[in-house]
C-alpha cells in the first residue's frame, strides 16, 4: 500500500491511500501494509475543502501544539513503522530536511522532492 500524507493536496493518483492528519496516517501505518509513503511537513488545513480555488497553494502555519510532519516521523521512528520507500514532498524546505534528518538518525533514507516536481 502507498500512503500519501497531506492535509490539502490530493495524492498523485488513486493508487495512494490519503491521510489528511497525522492521526489518520498513524491508523493506516499501524495496519502494517504500507510499503511506500510520501509525507508533507506543514499540516493543519484538513478542515478546508481541498477542491476550493487555490487550496493546493495554501500553507498551514505552525502553531504551538499543532502537529506537523516531523511529529509523524518521530512517531514512525519510535514505533519502528518505516515503509520501504519514503519521500517527503513538502514545500517547506527546512521542515522537509528536518524530517529526512530524523529518518537518517534512525538508519533510514528519505528522498526530499518538493510537491510539483514529481515525474509523471
Amino acid at each position: 500500500m502507498k500512503l500519501w500524507v497531506d492535509d490539502i493536496r490530493r495524492p498523485p493518483d488513486a493508487s495512494w491511500a490519503w491521510a489528511r492528519t497525522n492521526a489518520e496516517a498513524i491508523e493506516i501505518l499501524r495496519g502494517g501494509d504500507v510499503t511506500e509513503a510520501s509525507l508533507d511537513h506543514d499540516m493543519g488545513l484538513h478542515d478546508e475543502d481541498p477542491d476550493a480555488p487555490g487550496a493546493t497553494e495554501r500553507i498551514a502555519l505552525d502553531r504551538a501544539g499543532h502537529a506537523n510532519g516531523l511529529d509523524l516521523v518521530a512517531w514512525m521512528c519510535e514505533h519502528r513503522v518505516i515503509p520501504q520507500t519514503i519521500e517527503i514532498h513538502s514545500w517547506n524546505r527546512d521542515g522537509a530536511h528536518r524530517m529526512a534528518k530524523l529518518f537518517e538518525m534512525h538508519g533510514h533514507r528519505a528522498h526530499v522532492r518538493p510537491y510539483g516536481r514529481r515525474s509523471t
